[in-house]
């Protein structure tokens, strides 16, 4: 099973994992961890938990890193980590993340899951609800 890795400034990553927890039950987590930067780390800090956890989810099937924000430096330092097998998202939400767990679930491999389709679903979940509901 793909594995996958939520990385981000602060306890953003825990609780995006800990929100899919409501939706996904261990075995939809399973290969799934988190990774924060916190603000008395360094970039070097962040590398080595980095690898620690690409490699602790990786069973031999690829890992899907989403990341919180692109050029910040959790992304900066995954950035090293980008091959064939390390696929990288930037901009993540809950919607791209439940997709994402859900596509593996289904049995799709680390070449099968589209990560433009990935984008179009985290992009489409952000919308202005009050004009959606006909307000301002």
């Amino acid at each position: 099973m793909v594995g996958v890795v939520i990385i981000s400034h602060g306890d953003m990553s825990k609780g995006m994992l800990n929100s899919a927890g409501m939706f996904f039950d261990e075995t939809g987590l399973q290969n799934v961890t988190s990774v924060s930067l916190y603000p008395a780390e360094g970039p070097e800090d962040f590398d080595v938990k980095l690898t620690e956890a690409i490699n602790s989810v990786d069973t031999g099937d690829g890992v899907f890193v989403l990341c919180d924000l692109v050029g910040g430096t959790p992304c900066n330092r995954v950035a090293y980590k980008v091959s064939d097998k390390v696929k990288v998202l930037t901009g993540m939400n809950l919607s791209m993340l439940m997709e994402l767990l859900g596509m593996r679930l289904c049995g799709l491999g680390l070449d099968d899951i589209d990560s433009d389709n990935l984008v179009s679903v985290g992009q489409d979940g952000i919308l202005n609800y009050n004009k959606l509901l006909g307000g301002n």
